[in-house]
């Protein structure tokens, strides 16, 4: 075997090396589950704003410019597989008096429609709690990226009195954004969840 044949298969074979364990360590990091993030702060609204981005609908500026001090919880949640990728963002302020579309208590239909908008918790009865059950070791699946401030151990946002609106937009190849804005007038809370699903295709 000649030294150019033979210095050919040596780098063939490394190569071949080389591929294996990029291979391998991709698929170990895949794997791998992500530890929640917990904040000691408000998340910065330029952290959620450009991935929550759908066309023309922006996120309410009651929403995005509130003070730190009235922030009682946010979850921001980002989720991807293949070419499919998931933005959530969930957010509970002590706010005073606003008027949305709809007025409470639900009607059935209503908490059906709502409950499909609202993610990892449902309204039950007369109220839901707002926060995301988290498992006990603090660890989420891989290619999931969860970040929590909370300034309450307990919240309830309750679904008798006040007013709610919600929406829901699509574009092909694009994906879709869906809204849910519930007020609370009892508690003054206001709760505010925006999913923005992106199809890459």
């Amino acid at each position: 075997m000649n030294k150019a044949l033979k210095g050919c298969l040596g780098t063939t074979m490394f190569l071949i090396g080389g591929l294996v364990i990029g291979v391998l360590a991709l698929n170990y990091y895949m794997t791998l589950p992500n530890r929640i993030v917990f904040s000691e702060s408000p998340i910065k609204k330029e952290v959620y704003l450009k991935p929550l981005q759908f066309g023309n609908k922006q996120i309410p500026d009651f929403i995005i410019n509130q003070k730190d001090e009235n922030i009682l919880y946010q979850a921001y949640w980002e989720e991807g597989y293949g070419f499919d990728f998931t933005v959530i963002y969930k957010v509970t302020i002590q706010m005073d008096n606003i008027k949305l579309k709809y007025s409470l208590p639900l009607k059935k239909s209503e908490k059906e429609k709502l409950n499909e908008r609202i993610s990892f918790t449902k309204i039950e009865g007369g109220g839901f709690n707002p926060k995301i059950n988290l498992p006990d070791d603090n660890q989420i699946a891989s290619g999931k990226h969860l970040t929590i401030f909370s300034k309450n151990k307990e919240l309830i946002v309750n679904t008798k009195k006040g007013s709610y609106s919600n929406f829901y937009d699509s574009i092909d190849g694009d994906g879709f954004v869906s809204e849910v804005i519930l007020y609370d007038k009892d508690s003054k809370i206001i709760y505010y969840e925006r999913e923005r699903y992106y199809a890459f295709q």
